[in-house]
């Protein structure tokens, strides 16, 4: 995951963000969620980003970029589900969680929701999904 991450974030002029990964079970993972979005129950990433776009990165020095959790037992699931392993579905939600960390969100829908996806799309063919 450090590899992925560390070359997500080269491909996009990133090299000197940091990000912190945690992965919780799916009990926690629910706590946060109702915590911090008010819906209780599951989800298999989310993303706290240190700044609301990426207008606001500072122009030089390392810098945090924010917080991605992830649920391994939920990617597992998905995994299965997808037909495919789970170090692809890991892959799949580091993208989308740092992808939401640059101030992108699908959930409106719209033209932000295809720059998400495209930009997804973009990172997993750059890490080789």
């Amino acid at each position: 995951m450090e590899k992925d991450s560390l070359k997500a974030l080269a491909l996009m002029g990133l090299e000197d963000a940091e990000l912190s990964l945690l992965f919780v079970n799916s009990r926690r993972m629910r706590e946060l969620n109702k915590t911090y979005r008010g819906i209780d129950s599951t989800t298999d990433v989310l993303s706290f980003p240190q700044y609301e776009s990426r207008d606001e990165f500072p122009d030089e020095g390392e810098f945090p970029i924010g917080d991605i959790v992830i649920d391994p037992q939920r990617a597992s699931e998905q995994a299965r589900d997808a037909g495919h392993s789970l170090a692809t579905e890991l892959r799949v939600l580091l993208v989308h969680g740092i992808v939401h960390l640059m101030g992108l969100d699908h959930e409106k829908g719209g033209p932000g929701a295809r720059k998400m996806r495209n930009l997804e799309k973009k990172l997993l063919a750059g890490l080789g999904k």
